[in-house]
């Protein structure tokens, strides 16, 4: 990605709306500036670029993109993949093992800070607070600092912005200060239109951003707004075509139905739909809690 390339599509987006570049910069910068942004001459600022993005109607990571150095090499993914492969199964000594490893690398190569240095700092103070190496209160003022607005184009690219939300609201649950689960859960989701970019996994990560908000707001007994945020989440899975929490979803659903008095029909349905979910992905652990716990629901 370059400055070249940034100024091309800003140019393009602007006559695919049939807009001057005088209309463009009014109330954002000069016309000259302008100029320079779509001729490559000159990055613009974040505040400039969030307004250009605003008017063009692109969601701000879409420019983004063309700011961020992406200067990962296959080794460097490979790691990366692994590292979340680990992740998926709770593996975090090994975790710690790879992420110091490859942050040793670093060390002596005083250089601005690389994507890949963050994902790495990030993956660690996770590893190292679920092996007990850190107290919650250290991993929690650690972890936020990776949200330095100097960080914040760095962030952005692959989605570890939202990663980054997700594991400080995952460990405010933990310690069962909901609320501040559901600020930060909220932060995440606070773009939405990141679910309609062309970066599925992204739109993956969100769903299941917005199913840990539906469980928190269950154990807030907001079951009200537990309800709305698990048919947002329905509404998600369908739109990516992803069922992998699709019957989480139902299953909250039903939770919160029983909560508030709904009809036995409507809550049987929900969670014969969840059952149908879990039998069809043969995920026997869930099947087996919901046949064990509702079953009078699904019998």
């Amino acid at each position: 990605m370059s400055l070249i390339e940034l100024g091309n599509q800003i140019l393009k987006d602007r006559k695919n709306n049939s807009m001057s570049q005088e209309q463009l910069c009014e109330g954002i910068c000069s016309q000259a500036a302008l100029s320079l942004i779509e001729r490559g001459h000159s990055a613009p600022s974040l505040e400039i670029i969030s307004k250009i993005a605003l008017k063009l109607k692109r969601p701000l990571r879409f420019y983004l993109q063309y700011l961020i150095e992406d200067n990962i090499n296959q080794t460097m993914m490979m790691a990366v993949k692994t590292i979340d492969d680990l992740f998926d199964k709770q593996k975090y000594d090994q975790i710690l093992k790879i992420t110091e490893k490859e942050i040793d690398k670093f060390n002596n190569t005083p250089h601005q800070r690389t994507w890949y240095q963050q994902y790495l700092l990030w993956a660690r103070l996770i590893a190292n607070y679920r092996t007990n190496r850190i107290s919650f209160h250290e991993a929690l003022a650690r972890i936020k600092e990776l949200l330095d607005q100097k960080y914040y184009l760095l962030n952005q690219n692959k989605y570890l912005y939202h990663r980054i939300l997700n594991s400080i609201a995952l460990i405010y649950g933990e310690q069962k200060d909901l609320k501040s689960a559901l600020l930060y859960y909220n932060k995440a989701l606070k773009n939405r239109n990141v679910l309609y970019e062309e970066e599925s996994n992204l739109g993956l990560y969100i769903q299941r951003i917005y199913y840990n908000k539906t469980k928190t707001l269950y154990d807030m007994k907001c079951y009200e707004d537990s309800i709305h945020t698990a048919k947002e989440g329905i509404d998600i899975a369908r739109c990516l075509e992803s069922m992998s929490l699709l019957g989480n979803f139902y299953y909250y659903l039903g939770l919160s139905y029983e909560s508030l008095g709904y009809s036995e029909q409507d809550i049987r349905e929900v969670y014969r739909k969840a059952a149908f979910v879990f039998e069809f992905l043969n995920k026997k652990k869930y099947l087996e809690v919901l046949h064990s716990k509702k079953k009078n629901f699904i019998s």
